[in-house]
């Protein structure tokens, strides 16, 4: 059966000194609500119960129903689309992660999770990385976040979310999370270092799992087939201790440092986080657990699945790849050969390891050929041996030291294959299948590169990672797109359109075949000639003054040129002029623009290597009054002092000449109860007050010189401000 091709992964990242949250978001402004505040949490009283029940696994964090639903954030609407914000903040916390449930995300909508102190950003996050309605976010630095949902037009109903529960980060247990770099011992090497040279394949399979009772370490691990379900192999008593089902984990791959030292952390960083997976065997005896992720790793060629080796032959060495104490990901080697130990001595709480089912190693950085160290968060890493294959996972040992010789030891696979003799006890029910082999390779995620467009000129597209022992096949469809052949055998596909008015989409489908294992398809979608434009996808009509988004109905296309009536004041830049059109997000498919005063049309052209398309729309606007006015995304850098929603204060016209007119959404502010209007000029000089009670006020602006003012609009402990050009 071939894997499913929609992707689940979601990515995480720390936005670098020169990103910003407009390049994720492009509909971003900053007002957000007012904060939910998570119910006190007693940090001391639930590590001194830790301690009480002699606690083995180190806690990351805290645990809080909150059952918070969509009602409990708030809509903000657009012209045409809404957007859903909720603000939380836990006193304290030094990361947050949520679990949404009931989390219904309609189609074309996104939600992303984020703190622009920190820097930190998930997502997006869209409909085919939820589960039975079910999602986990990764842990994000700070103590207060932002969720925010984008909906297009009509999806505002059929959106619903729960958050369900917060987890609150902890420091004193939470170094890895709380500052990601150089938390874990200083001899511990970088995988990215010289010393991780050869082993790129196998690091890019392991991952840290993130737990809210600890961290341990898994790995991507390959089956007899190759046929790429997401197995992770880790320790038992990572489930043991930690208490928390599988599907409330969180696994981060490519969790690593771009440089060697640990002290010099990069300024730009991502990495993929997959939420949730399903234990399918597990073992105390050589303390294994085997979990499958809810999601696919498909058409990433980023990631692996390791090798293994499940004889009994005694390595020469031992390579450990792992994320110690939460840190990124190191690289630890034991020059010597491991020996078997015939009586582990386990901590309170974890089962006794059977007999002669555990590699024991001896580690000292710097002393015969060994380097680097094991730590808590290393546990369930992947220990290889000197072919690069699998043959134990960490299990735990003796407190480590750079400069001081210690023990670890490592559940056997060899005894992990056939485990308690049951399905849900052994590893070779999963990994195995018609012939058992006694050793596997580490192979990449299979993904096809060549470029996403064909013309006239032959384009050539390659399968990249083909799966061992699998022939290869490939086709095309419609042939009727296509002056080349349309099928063939090999990696290798040449294509080219049929003539200069071929055009549309098609799909190049490569057939992996396995004459044990059945088939697998890794497919392309490429488009054929020069884009197809239908139209553009906005309002039924255009309120002046209104802001809303509006999409280019373009297939094919890889650039977009869009034009809008002429502003006779020149084209804006920074913030929109209010008279006049205005695009706050550039040249993309889906734009996100201000209604101006001016009349005429629309114009989108669309573009890939095989020519331009191009349609004209005439503007038709709507009648009535004008809309909230623009969005002020220059006002303020810091997202507490800044209050934008245009719909919640309309101030106008605006500019004002002679008189400026306030009205206060009764949505926000209730008539009966006092609120404060002033004005200030851009230097912070206050040169209006007035107190109301009403929804609205007249202000002679005849009286003000010409120029930028700010309006602030004070109600309770909420402020709102407003650009206002007096002429």
């Amino acid at each position: 059966m071939a894997p499913n091709l929609i992707q689940g992964q979601v990515f995480t990242r720390i936005l670098g000194p020169e990103e910003n949250i407009y390049d994720y978001l492009p509909w971003y402004f900053s007002e957000k609500p007012g904060q939910k505040i998570v119910p006190y949490i007693d940090v001391q009283s639930v590590l001194s119960q830790d301690s009480i029940e002699g606690r083995q696994f180190q806690r990351l964090g805290i645990r809080r129903s909150l059952d918070w639903d969509k009602n409990q954030g708030t809509f903000y609407q657009f012209g045409n689309y809404h957007i859903w914000k909720l603000a939380a903040r836990s006193q304290g916390a030094k990361t947050l992660g949520f679990k949404f449930t009931n989390l219904v995300l309609p189609q074309g909508s996104e939600m992303f999770v984020y703190n622009l102190d920190t820097r930190f950003l998930e997502g997006p996050i869209r409909s085919k990385d939820i589960h039975a309605g079910v999602f986990n976010s990764d842990y994000l630095n700070g103590d207060s976040l932002v969720i925010e949902v984008f909906l297009p037009t009509g999806t505002k109903d059929s959106f619903s979310i729960m958050v369900k529960d917060v987890i609150h980060g902890i420091v004193d247990f939470n170094p890895g999370i709380d500052k990601s770099f150089g938390q874990s011992l200083p001899c511990n090497v970088n995988t990215v270092c010289p010393v991780g040279a050869g082993w790129e394949n196998e690091i890019s399979a392991v991952c840290m799992i993130i737990i809210e009772t600890g961290n341990c370490t898994g790995t991507l691990i390959n089956s007899e087939c190759s046929d790429l379900t997401p197995f992770i192999l880790t320790a038992n008593h990572c489930l043991l201790l930690s208490g928390i089902d599988p599907a409330e984990f969180v696994f981060r791959f490519n969790y690593e440092s771009f440089s060697c030292s640990p002290s010099n952390e990069p300024g730009s960083k991502f990495w993929i986080t997959f939420s949730g997976a399903q234990l399918r065997a597990s073992s105390a005896d050589s303390d294994f657990a085997l979990l499958e992720l809810n999601d696919p790793v498909v058409d990433f060629p980023s990631l692996s699945f390791a090798g293994w080796d499940r004889s009994a032959n005694i390595p020469d060495n031992s390579t450990a790849i792992h994320h110690p104490n939460g840190d990124v990901k190191k690289i630890t080697v034991d020059a010597q050969s491991p020996v078997i130990e015939t009586n582990v001595i386990t901590p309170s709480g974890i089962p006794p390891l059977a007999a002669n089912m555990t590699f024991r190693i001896e580690l000292e950085d710097g002393i015969n050929g060994d380097f680097g160290a094991l730590e808590g968060g290393s546990s369930g890493c992947p220990q290889f041996n000197q072919d690069h294959r699998i043959v134990g996972q960490l299990f735990g040992g003796n407190t480590p030291e750079c400069d001081i010789s210690y023990n670890k030891w490592f559940g056997r696979f060899f005894n992990s294959w056939d485990g308690g003799g049951t399905n849900d006890t052994r590893l070779s029910n999963w990994l195995g299948g018609n012939t058992n082999p006694i050793t596997t390779n580490t192979i990449l995620v299979p993904g096809i590169s060549g470029d996403g467009v064909v013309c006239l000129t032959p384009e050539t597209y390659t399968l990249d990672n083909p799966l061992p022992g699998y022939s290869v096949t490939w086709s095309v469809s419609p042939a009727n797109l296509f002056g080349s052949p349309t099928a063939g055998n090999g990696v290798n596909a040449v294509l080219w359109a049929a003539n200069s008015d071929a055009q549309g989409s098609a799909t190049l489908i490569y057939t992996l075949t396995s004459q044990d294992c059945g088939s697998q398809q890794i497919t392309k979608s490429i488009w054929v000639g020069k884009p197809i434009v239908t139209g553009i996808e906005g309002p039924e009509c255009y309120t002046i003054a209104s802001n809303v988004s509006i999409t280019a109905l373009a297939q094919g296309a890889t650039e977009f040129t869009w034009s809008f009536p002429t502003c006779p004041n020149g084209t804006p830049k920074g913030d929109p002029d209010p008279a006049c059109w205005f695009n706050y997000t550039g040249n993309s498919q889906q734009i996100f623009i201000y209604v101006g005063q001016q009349s005429g049309s629309i114009s989108v052209w669309a573009s890939n290597e095989c020519g331009t398309s191009s349609i004209n729309v005439p503007v038709n606007f709507c009648e009535g009054s004008p809309g909230p006015g623009p969005i002020i995304r220059s006002a303020s850098s810091d997202e507490d002092a800044a209050d934008l929603l245009p719909g919640k204060v309309v101030a106008y016209p605006n500019p004002a000449n002679e008189i400026l007119i306030i009205e206060l959404s009764r949505e926000f502010y209730p008539a009966a109860e006092p609120k404060d209007i002033e004005l200030f000029d851009i230097a912070g000089s206050r040169l209006y007050r007035k107190a109301i009670s009403g929804n609205s006020l007249q202000i002679d602006s005849s009286n003000f010189p010409p120029g930028v003012f700010y309006l602030k609009v004070h109600y309770r402990d909420d402020f709102t401000f407003r650009k206002i050009i007096i002429l």
